[in-house]
């Protein structure tokens, strides 16, 4: 199991990857279906929509990060499995934001460091309350 675990945190690692390495115009463009389609059920502005898709899908990729790390991590005599799963989270996403400054029309952004840590305590308070 501890390796399907493993397998598993390493395949999302590479999808959060790989979506930071689409071009600006790509990454807009499949924002854009999912923008397109809820504006379709509920017509709130637009821009405001994109912004709320976008940041949702950063705290969504970064709460099943934590669920996965944690997840490898706890087969490990590690005193401090949830400490050591939200560092290197949090890390990641710096790295990933990092990257997005070589990636043409993207930008990395210290809000979507913070955004993404919220998914990170998200899945930590998952975590520790229904104890698992």
């Amino acid at each position: 199991m501890k390796k399907i675990s493993f397998l598993l945190l390493i395949i999302w690692m590479i999808f959060i990857f790989m979506l930071s390495n689409q071009s600006g115009s790509s990454s807009t463009s499949e924002s854009n279906i999912f923008v397109d389609f809820i504006y379709s059920i509920i017509h709130i502005d637009k821009d405001i929509l994109v912004v709320i898709i976008r940041k949702s899908a950063h705290i969504f990729e970064y709460f099943v990060l934590f669920l996965l790390m944690y997840n490898y991590i706890r087969y490990y005599s590690i005193k401090s499995k949830f400490i050591l799963s939200i560092i290197l989270c949090i890390v990641y996403s710096i790295f990933d934001e990092g990257h997005q400054l070589f990636i043409e029309g993207r930008a990395g952004e210290v809000l979507d460091v913070l955004v993404d840590t919220i998914g990170v305590f998200l899945g930590y308070i998952l975590i520790r309350k229904n104890k698992l």
